[in-house]
């Protein structure tokens, strides 16, 4: 979904891991979406019938960038909504303390309920 919108300021979108070659790559911004939470619920007859699922999405902003991060920030939000997704929680900016990076790290949620086979 990130990748498609093609988002101009995010150079980099990774789920789970970021490869070694970029973990130190300050000069361009990554995103780093991650499974927090794929729980199966509302259990009846010896089945799950629904997914409660939450991902934790990361962005390390390039420390050359020279713009307002709130907007890119705010359409990533948009985004995820936009795929069904709540916004469960997003946490302060921080500056990483191993690279220097401004960052941010939001939370988003889902329910899905499965059909029936």
């Amino acid at each position: 979904m990130l990748t498609d919108a093609d988002i101009q300021q995010l150079d980099s979108i990774f789920s789970n891991n970021v490869p070694k070659e970029n973990v130190n790559d300050v000069e361009h911004t990554t995103v780093r979406i991650s499974e927090a939470r794929n729980e199966p619920v509302e259990f009846g007859n010896n089945k799950f019938h629904a997914l409660d699922q939450s991902v934790e999405c990361q962005i390390f902003w390039a420390i050359t960038l020279n713009e307002d991060v709130v907007p890119v920030e705010l359409t990533v939000m948009r985004l995820f909504e936009q795929a069904g997704w709540t916004i469960r929680r997003a946490e302060p900016h921080t500056i990483d303390p191993d690279t220097g990076q401004l960052t941010k790290t939001f939370y988003f949620d889902r329910y899905i309920q499965l059909k029936e086979d």
